[in-house]
């Protein structure tokens, strides 16, 4: 059996932790990747200046294909046929500055690849709904122009892989987790 990897992407304060989280509760056989870059910002990684923030991003990209690989190895003959990801080794280039990231969009074509499928989970059209929903994340520190920016690079990036799900913005997260999940259990065969 072929384990799948599935992308969960989209700007900050969209939804894709906090679906990542519902999927490892309802469905603990998928094996599920946290936010590589919240992860490495937990240790205190400074990355304010253009040449680290390069830094970073390169970092994110390695650690993200590394673990992937790893878990694809290491479960290969097990029951676990997903991986979900909290976001993909492309998500990366999105977050690179403006002057680098032009130069990035190039061989996308294989990392594309990497992955069966990618839900894209769009961000509220509501400033003041935005600040409610980043209120309690640490690690973001984008306005809400900034997040619509990095939607608009996300979706450039994304927009051509064979297998994109755009999950739009609901008022209700459970309605909305509930459509993504019926949606990853539809690319992995698997009935509710």
């Amino acid at each position: 059996m072929q384990m799948k990897r599935i992308v969960v992407s989209g700007a900050p304060c969209s939804g894709k932790t906090s679906f990542i989280r519902y999927m490892q509760e309802k469905h603990p056989g998928i094996i599920t990747i946290p936010e590589i870059a919240s992860m490495i910002k937990a240790t205190g990684m400074s990355y304010k200046e253009e040449e680290e923030r390069i830094g970073f991003q390169n970092v994110v990209c390695e650690l993200q294909k590394k673990i992937e690989r790893l878990i694809v190895e290491n479960n290969f003959n097990r029951s676990c046929n997903a991986i979900l990801c909290d976001r993909g080794t492309i998500d990366t280039i999105a977050f690179y500055p403006s002057s680098f990231f032009s130069n990035q969009m190039v061989n996308l074509c294989d990392e594309d690849f990497l992955y069966d499928s990618v839900i894209f989970f769009e961000l509220p059209d509501r400033c003041e709904l935005y600040d409610m929903l980043k209120a309690g994340n640490i690690y973001r520190d984008e306005d809400f122009n900034a997040s619509v920016e990095l939607e608009k690079k996300l979706l450039e990036l994304w927009k051509q892989h064979h297998k994109l799900n755009i999950i739009p913005f609901m008022d209700s997260p459970a309605i909305k987790f509930e459509i993504a999940e019926k949606v990853v259990l539809e690319i992995l065969n698997v009935a509710r």
